[in-house]
């Protein structure tokens, strides 16, 4: 019975209720002996199954929290476009989508665990933030695909002139667009900026709409 003593005081208290008594094996001089003396062991089977679950739940508990601890680092990664001032685009595509893939691969393990219960709130928290920002990120690429394209037919001045509607929609996309990156440069933190941005997708696919209007076009 010495793992005992590792039990949480939830565990503890589901413990005293099943057995209708108050245990403190914590006493000093405490000893198998006295759980013997209090008749505790006709409990065997049901506290080693409450110490398994809480060996369980406090072993997925640091799993999760590892997660989270780790996500706190992954920043964006900005690059200046075409060495211009205050002009940013996102880098590091490839080891954002890995990490997107083993933190959801991670998350769903996690949520699948038959110890999650007490902490499956917080997991299906991380879930929704990471799935969230898996989304914004595809979308980010997208667009950022197709206003590099974009980008250098609409420099010109001629066009402009040719497609006069659609050069204000670029022009709006535009400054949108590099508001997000020169944000994200600033503050690269990945969860931390979605957090701060809870309209990010919406306002993503509304750009990669305009984007594909203008292609359209010409």
């Amino acid at each position: 019975y010495a793992w005992l003593r590792e039990n949480s005081p939830v565990h503890w208290d589901d413990i005293n209720e099943m057995i209708g008594q108050k245990l403190d094996i914590h006493e000093e001089g405490f000893t198998l002996q006295n759980l013997i003396d209090m008749n505790v062991t006709q409990f065997n089977e049901q506290i080693v199954a409450k110490g398994v679950e809480a060996t369980g739940q406090a072993k997925l508990g640091n799993q999760l929290q590892n997660l989270e601890d780790n996500w706190k680092i992954i920043q964006f990664v900005t690059k200046t476009y075409k060495e211009k001032d205050n002009c940013f685009i996102l880098g590091g595509a490839e080891d954002m989508y890995t990490y997107l893939d083993e933190g959801l691969a991670e998350i769903n393990m996690i949520l699948g665990n038959r110890f999650v219960k007490i902490m499956r709130s917080k997991a299906d928290k991380v879930k929704k933030e990471l799935t969230l920002l898996s989304t914004a990120v595809e979308e980010w690429f997208e667009v950022q695909k197709q206003w590099c394209y974009l980008e250098n037919i609409f420099s010109g001045g001629s066009i402009k002139q040719q497609l006069p509607d659609e050069s204000k929609i670029f022009e709006q996309v535009n400054k949108t667009f590099l508001q997000l990156n020169t944000k994200a440069n600033r503050n690269p933190q990945a969860l931390k900026f979605i957090r701060a941005t809870p309209n990010i997708v919406d306002m993503l696919k509304k750009l990669n709409a305009d984007l594909e209007r203008i292609n359209n076009k010409l």
